[in-house]
């Protein structure tokens, strides 16, 4: 699954490779972020390695606003695309993933 920022310079990319669920980040056609790992091990499950995608990515556009009197800059804009990947390993995790003009987040 491909998202794109910027009129398509940053390029998000997550992926199930060999069942490790992985991103990386290219940017005006140059790799910045390397395959990265997702996922987590606890003591309730190990969801770094046996993972699918499953179904369709959801993808939504976020916007907010925040005023804030005591900083040089007291009203924050904020403006993103948001995604919902579902990755399966027996019960289903979902990594949230959150682009913006300068952040790039998944929890």
């Amino acid at each position: 699954m491909r998202w794109q920022l910027h009129g398509g310079k940053t390029v998000v990319t997550i992926s199930d490779n060999g069942g490790k669920a992985v991103y990386s980040v290219d940017y005006d056609g140059k790799r910045f972020i390397q395959d990265s790992p997702l996922g987590m091990k606890t003591n309730i499950g190990d969801y770094t390695d046996g993972l699918s995608i499953s179904g369709n990515p959801v993808i939504e556009k976020i916007t907010d606003s925040d005023s804030l009197p005591n900083i040089k800059k007291s009203e924050v804009n904020y403006n993103a695309n948001k995604g919902e990947l579902t990755f399966a390993k027996g019960e289903t995790p979902v990594f949230d993933f959150k682009l913006s003009a300068n952040i790039c987040l998944y929890c």
